[in-house]
């Protein structure tokens, strides 16, 4: 768990949307993963009187948040004192703490904890009524590192406007493209669930308000969109007909010529199965539905 440069970029976002970075929570001590490279380039960029030397410190996040977004006060929450954290409290355990960070930030800590439920409502609490919450951690092709890959739809579940948080915004970024984000549109939105196939590894970016009403998971369980109350009934037909997406998608023709359906069939998924060979390792993040847009990082945190 670090900041990197994945996680600078949605720090800039989030600055950009007006976070305050006043009072940090930080979930687990982050390391300090920026090149110097990367730190001249974003002291540069933003007019920062600061080097990479200043800031390196003793390898953490802290001095590099006070310098380049106004820390005042970073609080650092871990369930080992092993790094130094502040403050010592395993996650799968309710928090006793009063809601006072302007942001909290998790750059790779909840997909190693089990009672995710749990974890994430002890972030809600402990971020104050207008704070953000930021999370990077893992989506697809990341199994075995941690005991949980996201969904873009468990933030939003998590994070609507129903539940009292504002601005929700979720990105999909492949580890070596830092410069693309993918930006996910929200499934009730678009009435259908959002299915994102890609072949490297890959981050969920997260950004959040809370609102003064917030509710978080433990007060009342989210439900996946096309499983929310409003979209069932006792009878199939009327449960289809109300599902999300229902008589939007694309009629399907059927040829008249059963042997020419029947070819195309065969020959279909041979053809796929030579495409992902010969261009798999050219294969971006796509989703059949396009319901992923592509957006440049430096565009979207551009002030």
């Amino acid at each position: 768990m670090g900041l990197d440069i994945h996680s600078l970029n949605l720090l800039r976002l989030a600055q950009k949307a007006g976070a305050d970075f006043s009072s940090v929570l930080t979930v687990g001590r982050l390391g300090l993963f920026l090149s110097d490279a990367q730190l001249t380039g974003y002291f540069r960029e933003t007019g920062r009187a600061a080097s990479p030397e200043e800031v390196r410190g003793t390898g953490f996040c802290e001095p590099f948040l006070e310098r380049a977004f106004g820390a005042r006060e970073v609080v650092s929450l871990d369930a080992s004192a092993y790094d130094g954290a502040t403050m010592i409290h395993d996650l799968n355990l309710p928090l006793t703490q009063e809601a006072r960070f302007s942001a909290v930030l998790d750059f790779g800590t909840l997909e190693h904890v089990f009672n995710f439920p749990v974890a994430v409502t002890n972030l809600i609490v402990a971020c104050r009524d207008g704070g953000h919450l930021l999370h990077a951690l893992p989506a697809n092709n990341w199994c075995g590192h941690g005991f949980y890959q996201f969904s873009p739809e468990l933030f939003f579940s998590v994070y609507s406007e129903a539940r009292g948080f504002v601005g929700t915004q979720v990105f999909l970024v492949e580890t070596h493209r830092p410069g693309t984000w993918y930006r996910v549109r929200d499934p009730l939105e678009s009435g259908k669930r959002v299915n994102v196939v890609n072949r490297e590894k890959t981050l969920i970016l997260v950004l959040t308000r809370k609102g003064a009403q917030a509710m978080p998971p433990l007060a009342a369980a989210p439900q996946q969109s096309d499983y929310v109350s409003q979209f069932w009934s006792e009878r199939p037909e009327e449960r289809a007909a109300a599902a999300p997406g229902a008589g939007r998608g694309r009629r399907r023709r059927v040829s008249k010529s059963s042997g020419l359906s029947a070819l195309a069939t065969a020959v279909r998924e041979p053809l796929r199965a030579l495409r992902r060979y010969l261009f798999g390792h050219k294969e971006r993040l796509r989703d059949g539905r396009r319901d992923l847009q592509r957006v440049d990082v430096a565009s979207v945190i551009a002030r």
